[in-house]
């Protein structure tokens, strides 16, 4: 029997490259078509040509989500080139890790824009379509630091926090509609930066291992993995609710 994911249409913020990457992968083979969006435009094209290779539905946009206006174009490029869009993934986001007081105040709306307002810019520019086919799935993508605290990631988990809290809210105001909004928390994952500090600092990257139950980093596919259960029919009746993949560390 064929699988209800085929001919969905999905967005994947933050896309290019990491956690976005393995996401848009998922989701492409799992028979969606995707909207690979990333602030770097070469990095979206790679993947939807990639994708597209495979015999995927894809394309790229190149889009600021900081703004109302990029998040917009984002969803009317993918409504012109698809003709609907049933699936939303915020991935987009990251820190600027250093000590609470040394941080500049101007650099605090940056890091709040891109790791809270993104998502909220994307939620209010893709939910209303969703409402009116009585139809949505929107995984935002969070962060454990934001449940267990880590040093020097303060505004980054006060943004994800609040991503926590926009999931919680929002499933609660579009459940009738038949639009549910669940949450992915990943634990420390094994993206390129992560992987190139870890081999640059193997100090740190004891510590850090020393900290998780599991002795390791997480995977980018283990989070794809999470995140697809909640775009399939199978979680049509999930709503509200954050999922950590951390390999136990926000126990």
């Amino acid at each position: 029997m064929m699988d209800a994911s085929v001919g969905k249409v999905a967005i994947v913020t933050g896309a290019g490259r990491g956690i976005g990457l393995a996401i848009a992968e998922q989701l492409a083979r799992d028979g969606m078509a995707v909207a690979v969006v990333d602030v770097k435009g070469h990095r979206a094209e790679r993947l939807a040509e990639a994708l597209t290779a495979e015999g995927a539905k894809a394309i790229a946009i190149e889009a600021d989500l900081t703004t109302k206006s990029g998040a917009g174009q984002v969803v009317e490029r993918t409504l012109d080139a698809f003709g609907a869009l049933h699936v939303l993934v915020n991935n987009v986001g990251g820190p600027r890790v250093e000590a609470f007081l040394d941080k500049d105040d101007d650099a605090w709306p940056v890091e709040l824009g891109l790791n809270l307002h993104a998502t909220i810019h994307c939620c209010r520019a893709a939910l209303p379509h969703m409402v009116a086919q009585r139809y949505g799935r929107v995984i935002n993508i969070a962060s454990d630091a934001a449940r267990v605290g880590l040093w020097g990631h303060s505004i980054y988990a006060a943004g994800k926090g609040g991503v926590m809290a926009l999931t919680k809210v929002l499933a609660r105001e579009f459940a009738a509609q038949n639009v549910t909004i669940n949450c992915v928390s990943p634990g420390l994952t094994g993206t390129p930066p992560v992987q190139n500090r870890m081999e640059a600092e193997p100090e740190w990257a004891r510590e850090v291992l020393d900290m998780i139950p599991a002795g390791r980093v997480a995977v980018p596919e283990e989070i794809a993995t999470a995140v697809a259960f909640f775009a399939s029919e199978g979680a049509g009746y999930v709503n509200g609710q954050t999922l950590s993949v951390g390999g136990g560390l926000s126990l």
